[in-house]
């Protein structure tokens, strides 16, 4: 399908169409700190599609008490990743995890799999709700994650524009640097992604490709779905 065809097919897309005993299609939205996974957040919601967002639910699960909790007060003993109600400061763990890739890993190996489990319970609610697609957002962390998805964004840019954005955000350059060590480079994931979002442009232009890839989406669940 040529340029100009998708433009004309995808300007009649409606929102949200409600289906039931149909295909469940999960997609990944991904991409390095910067790339501006927000911003296609915002506007995949404002069009009432279900959205999983792992960071929120791996900071849910860092609450006093839970089962998570438990286990990450084995790796982390010191008081001083604690707030006074006994939850684990998460900025403070941050830190300590995206300067030790050792920590990291073990601290993964908890919160991954729980993360994981809600996102199944996520996709369980939907289909009850006669949803026919969810979006689950996550940093680019770990490639094999994108085998569990039918469809993967990836959302890019230069990184002097993540970089402009992250410091106009408050972040100091060393936290940038420490974070983009931990994750994955663009380059090495592209081959795997089905769609590329390049969100270096205006909103104009991002909503635009966003609304293509929308689109795209709806023609594989019809063909699914026949």
């Amino acid at each position: 399908m040529n340029e100009k065809t998708l433009d004309m097919a995808f300007s009649g897309a409606t929102n949200y169409t409600v289906t039931k005993d149909k295909v469940m299609l999960t997609v990944l939205i991904t991409g390095s700190m910067g790339a501006g996974k927000s911003s296609v957040i915002a506007l995949l919601k404002g069009r009432n599609f279900p959205v999983f967002k792992a960071d929120i639910q791996a900071k849910k699960l860092l609450k006093a008490g839970s089962a998570c909790h438990l286990r990450l007060k084995e790796i982390f003993t010191d008081k001083s990743f604690y707030l006074p109600s006994g939850c684990l400061n998460s900025k403070k763990l941050a830190q300590s995890l995206f300067s030790n890739s050792e920590k990291r890993k073990a601290v993964e190996a908890i919160i991954h799999p729980l993360v994981r489990q809600s996102f199944e319970q996520f996709v369980q609610r939907q289909k009850k709700r006669g949803r026919d697609r969810v979006f689950y957002e996550a940093p680019l962390i770990n490639q094999k994650i994108f085998n569990s998805f039918e469809k993967v964004i990836l959302i890019t840019c230069p990184k002097s524009i993540k970089k402009k954005r992250l410091i106009k955000q408050g972040w100091i350059f060393e936290e940038i640097r420490q974070r983009w060590m931990a994750q994955i480079s663009d380059s090495q994931v592209k081959n795997k992604a089905d769609f590329i979002i390049d969100n270096s442009g205006d909103f104009q232009n991002l909503k635009k490709q966003i609304e293509k890839i929308l689109y795209l989406l709806d023609s594989s669940l019809k063909k699914t779905n026949l």
